[in-house]
């Protein structure tokens, strides 16, 4: 995770990363930051395709034929811009897993190396941190709360 100030260059640390040995990168961001072509795929599946791809956050979260067909794919590094917005929250003695955060779930399955970056990682709740934190490894951060 990179968790730092706005502008202090988690973008170009990520960068740094992605310039190593990868051969397939998925980095996923809110849409005002990138232009989608789904359509352009070839073969129907675009995320076989392409080995680097940029995603939009809501479109993946929302559509479920496109989360099928993320599923049959792997990558070296999934990174997530504006991580944050993965959060689930715990009330009322219960786990609520929003669509963002089921896809969280989803991308931390399909990687080797999985990079949240946010500058905006708590809200003050410490079980929506413990549940931030079960993305990238709830063996090693999940706390009191499982993943399902």
């Amino acid at each position: 995770m990179l968790a730092e100030d706005p502008g202090a260059g988690k973008r170009v640390m990520a960068g740094l990363l992605i310039r190593g040995n990868l051969h397939r990168c998925l980095i996923v961001c809110p849409g005002s930051l990138v232009l989608q072509r789904i359509e352009a795929a070839r073969t129907g599946n675009l995320f076989q395709e392409i080995p680097l791809l940029i995603a939009r956050l809501d479109k993946l979260s929302r559509d479920e034929a496109l989360q099928e067909k993320l599923k049959a794919t792997d990558w070296d590094l999934i990174a997530v811009n504006e991580a944050h917005k993965l959060s689930a929250s715990f009330f009322g003695g219960e786990v609520k897993e929003n669509k963002r955060y089921k896809l969280g779930k989803l991308l931390s399955q399909l990687t080797r190396h999985f990079l949240l970056m946010t500058a905006t990682s708590h809200n003050g709740r410490e079980e929506n941190f413990q549940l931030f934190l079960a993305l990238p490894g709830g063996d090693r951060f999940e706390g009191r709360f499982s993943r399902k």
